[in-house]
């Protein structure tokens, strides 16, 4: 048995299983602090934590987010394919 500790809306704060995906569209969760369009490029990136202005602590997992990429990020995932503000869900079609 193992208890979770409750979902703030922005991911796990312990190490899970995670599913992996290689192509194809997913939905996200749009961690970035603006909102994305259809059409532009997303990248992955190390989420802050926006809640507190404490400089991180070295124990416990990071949080991978998601922000919008410049053409030529070697980090970009993928393009959008709907729109979303900071919080919500958005399709998005995975580089290959």
């Amino acid at each position: 048995k193992s208890v979770r500790d409750p979902d703030d809306g922005v991911g796990p704060k312990t190490d899970e299983f995670f599913t992996v995906s290689i192509g194809g569209m997913v939905t996200v969760l749009n961690t970035s602090s603006e909102p994305i369009h259809p059409g532009d490029l997303v990248e992955w990136c190390l989420a802050s934590d926006a809640t507190s202005n404490k400089v991180r602590s070295k124990q416990g997992p990071r949080r991978v987010g998601i922000k919008i990429a410049g053409v030529s990020s070697p980090k970009v995932i993928g393009r959008a394919l709907t729109f979303a503000k900071k919080g919500e869900p958005l399709d998005l079609l995975l580089k290959q």
